[in-house]
């Protein structure tokens, strides 16, 4: 029994999951004396909440409760208890999250912190407990926990990391300090221990881009591609690799001239990334930066149905008039002039942008809808800004009007 318990902490501690809880189900079938069986739970508790399975790990504890109450009182498993709470809110669905799970796990952390400042994970406590007032909306105190974890004892290897990119998120969205950012961003990569996942440093390359793009979007960018380049070591983990892609595109789209490049990430994206089932701002904003980069390279049909695409995505989109404005342009590319007019009209009734009726005039008299483009055009050049350049709807306007005598 002593080799299998053994094995059981080896499998734990690797994160074999499922290969142990089915080894702590079949032991747990068999007559065990008291304190094997409390051991037997707490494992399965501990695979349970790496499993994400949080519930269930506190059942767990509430059986060792029930047989072993002095157990809970262990630093040990009162982290474990915290841990459980700490997750279980973060996992639940949106909506149905639990704040008192965060205060629980709260209270514990704190008193670990009180009555047990000489336990061996001390740090992560601190760390965890950083977190949970972030999740407070109490950044302060955050920030003095996430110090105090650095220089504290801890068995989690990678914390100085973790807290440095703890320390780098603060900085940059709590105290807009991009240059602080980067250092502890940068310190974060680099006490990243080898011997760790780099999984993990694909979310801090991420971010780190994100600081950079206010200073050089060269370097933000090729921060991006590293965060790419460690998520594709991870084909389970597409979701990772999709935001990657993502911000590759995102950031070549604030630089002219790299519209194919755009569009190949953003295919490789689309390619990685689920199909939304319903609105979704982020396929949304990738279909129109897929749209103006076709539209740019000359493909006019693409762009059309990359920027309805962006609409059916995201019917409630903010720029929706540019977006019809967009798309009417390249379909009169095309010399579709009867589905660009169908796109204008959708947003003309309620437009401000003296171009939607430009573009409209333009189709309308390629179509010979004389009266119909005059009145566009009158419309748009009266909409017009002070200084804006109207000459050429001024020149097609008076074109319409010969074109259209009156009767």
């Amino acid at each position: 029994m002593e080799s299998q318990i053994n094995q059981l902490h080896e499998l734990v501690a690797a994160r074999e999951v499922k290969k142990a809880e089915v080894v702590i189900a079949r032991l747990l079938r068999s007559e065990l004396p008291p304190e094997q069986r409390t051991e037997l739970l707490i494992l399965r508790a501990r695979t349970r909440l790496l499993a994400g399975r949080p519930a269930d790990a506190l059942h767990d504890l509430a059986e060792i409760k029930a047989v072993a109450p002095s157990l809970l009182s262990e630093p040990s498993l009162l982290e474990l208890q915290a841990e459980s709470y700490l997750t279980q809110f973060e996992v639940a669905a949106v909506g149905f999250a639990q704040k008192s799970d965060v205060r629980e796990a709260s209270r514990i952390y704190q008193s670990l912190i009180d009555h047990h400042p000489d336990y061996e994970n001390i740090g992560w406590i601190y760390y965890q407990q950083g977190r949970v007032a972030l999740i407070e909306d109490q950044p302060f105190a955050a920030e003095s926990y996430f110090h105090k974890a650095l220089f504290a004892a801890s068995t989690v290897v990678a914390l100085t990391a973790y807290c440095y990119e703890r320390l780098g998120f603060m900085a940059y969205y709590e105290s807009r300090q991009p240059r602080q950012a980067l250092v502890y961003l940068n310190k974060a990569i680099d006490t990243y221990p080898a011997s760790a996942s780099p999984l993990w440093l694909v979310q801090v390359y991420l971010l780190r881009s994100r600081v950079l793009r206010e200073s050089s979007l060269e370097d933000a960018l090729q921060s991006a591609k590293t965060a790419y380049k460690l998520a594709a070591e991870f084909p389970a983990n597409k979701a990772l690799a999709a935001e990657a892609l993502f911000s590759v595109a995102e950031i070549l789209a604030q630089q002219a001239g790299r519209e194919q490049e755009i569009v190949d990430y953003l295919q490789r994206f689309m390619q990685t990334s689920k199909p939304p089932l319903g609105v979704d701002v982020t396929w949304s904003r990738a279909y129109e930066m897929l749209g103006d980069s076709y539209s740019t390279l000359g493909q006019y049909e693409q762009a059309a149905a990359a920027y309805e695409n962006a609409l059916q995505c995201n019917p409630y989109h903010p720029w929706a008039e540019s977006l019809h404005y967009r798309m009417g342009r390249a379909l009169y590319q095309q010399q579709k002039y009867a589905d660009a007019i169908a796109a204008l009209n959708r947003v003309v009734a309620e437009t401000s942008d003296y171009r939607i009726y430009s573009l409209l005039g333009n189709a309308l008299f390629a179509i010979g809808h004389y009266a119909e483009a005059a009145s566009a055009y009158e419309t748009g050049i009266r909409m017009a800004p002070p200084g804006a350049d109207t000459q050429s709807m001024q020149t097609y306007y008076e074109f319409s009007q010969q074109m259209n005598p009156p009767l």
